[in-house]
């Protein structure tokens, strides 16, 4: 059986360049940098000195609850899923310490948050008297986690992936059992993100989330690396509808393929033929019987995937066939509308996560070494690597998602698997 054709040819792999995620530019270091790296140095040997002095003065209180410190958030259902994974499957009380209230979509009742804007990401004057009330934080807790997710290996932020580490370190100092979580290592990370893991790891549970980062840490030194999943693979469906499920459901009866598309604006640094690629998958689409579902997954930044998705809705022109989601779902949410869908192509892997996870297959654009990982543990091969014609390769590797009907199966074989490598994040903490 053959699917709508909506593409022309796929392009091979596309050769690798070591440069900036962000900027897109090669690394280099700046005299901005190499001042950057001498302050952390001292920040560390600064804060060792204060730690020590005050942990004379305090011994361990009362232990109870787990401490997750959750990640950049900030808009981002990713590390949502990641941190609502967590504090619903552990057992005990939980305490979320984030940078502050816009950084998680959704407070749970359930659980109490500290906001701590400075412990990761401030000034060394004003990260340490944060960093105090974390470790009084940590002293009173049976754990204390950290998402690791994308934030680990200085690629994005060498400073406070340089922090994470340090900070679960002086938890681990203080007498609490801590770890950090499902995260990816790249395989250039910054110089000093690696000397601050190699110092970490002797105190500190690393858990990777595939198995290429597992065995590139632990090729890098570390000696406290198991091999694991996304937290995000635990999200659970909930009980509910939303307007786009009814409006998934509608085109299924109709006997129309749909298909969820979520668009990443960032990408274009590798993709610069991105936008006009989902222009013609829309138009070509649409044109077969294919209806699209437009979702955002990512509202930091002023340009993120609701405007940019809003400009593709907006010149692809008015159709019932094109639905576009005005705002940013709850990971279960997401779960649940993957579900009613036939495929998805996505910009973001935890998109791609949250649709294996209710068995559809999604084609997703590889801008890290995290997305082949992810890949090769749900055993389908659909993702496109920079360096050829967008515009070519995803109408095409579409059309050859549609027509798999394979994908699904496999998917139901691999995705038990992949959640119980999710569970081993949290393996003596979880609730039975």
């Amino acid at each position: 059986m053959h699917g709508p054709d909506i593409g022309i040819r796929i392009h091979g792999d596309a050769p690798r360049r070591v440069v900036h995620p962000v900027s897109g530019r090669p690394y280099g270091v700046s005299v901005r940098t190499w001042l950057r790296n001498a302050v952390l140095s001292l920040e560390r040997v600064a804060e060792s000195v204060v730690i020590r002095f005050t942990r004379a003065k305090s011994g361990r209180s009362r232990v109870a609850g787990h401490v997750l410190v959750a990640g950049p958030g900030n808009g981002s259902v990713g590390d949502e899923a990641m941190y609502l994974a967590f504090a619903r499957n552990v057992a005990g009380p939980v305490t979320v310490v984030a940078r502050r209230r816009s950084d998680l979509l959704v407070l749970d009742t359930d659980i109490e948050y500290v906001f701590l804007p400075n412990l990761l990401y401030g000034s060394p004057i004003r990260r340490l008297p944060q960093l105090l009330v974390f470790l009084r934080l940590a002293r009173s807790a049976a754990s204390v986690s950290f998402i690791g997710a994308d934030t680990m290996d200085g690629v994005y932020s060498n400073a406070s992936s340089v922090r994470r580490f340090r900070t679960a370190r002086q938890a681990a100092g203080v007498g609490t059992s801590a770890r950090i979580l499902g995260f990816s290592w790249n395989r250039s990370p910054t110089k000093h993100a690696l000397r601050e893991m190699r110092r970490t790891s002797p105190h500190v549970d690393y858990l990777l989330r595939d198995r290429a980062s597992f065995e590139r840490i632990v090729a890098d030194g570390a000696v406290r690396a198991v091999n694991v999943a996304d937290l995000a693979f635990l999200t659970v469906p909930n009980s509910g509808e939303t307007d786009l499920e009814q409006w998934i459901a509608a085109e299924r009866r109709s006997g129309r393929v749909v298909v969820l598309m979520n668009a990443n604006p960032y990408l274009e640094r590798w993709f610069p033929d991105q936008f006009r690629a989902y222009l013609d998958v829309l138009s070509n689409g649409l044109a077969a019987g294919v209806s699209f579902a437009l979702i955002p997954h990512d509202t930091s930044g002023v340009t993120n995937d609701l405007t940019y998705e809003e400009r593709l809705f907006l010149q692809t022109g008015p159709s019932p066939h094109l639905f576009r989601q005005p705002s940013l779902l709850a990971p279960a949410e997401i779960v649940r509308a993957a579900a009613l869908a036939d495929v998805a192509v996505t910009g973001r892997m935890h998109f791609a996560i949250l649709c294996s996870v209710a068995r559809t297959p999604a084609l997703s654009l590889s801008y890290q070494d995290k997305v082949s990982g992810l890949y090769a543990l749900i055993g389908i091969d659909y993702w496109i690597n920079p360096g050829g014609s967008l515009v070519d390769d995803l109408g095409s590797r579409l059309t050859e998602l549609i027509a798999d009907t394979s994908a699904r199966a496999t998917l139901d074989r691999n995705v038990p698997h992949a959640i119980e490598l999710a569970r081993l994040n949290i393996p003596q903490l979880r609730s039975t």
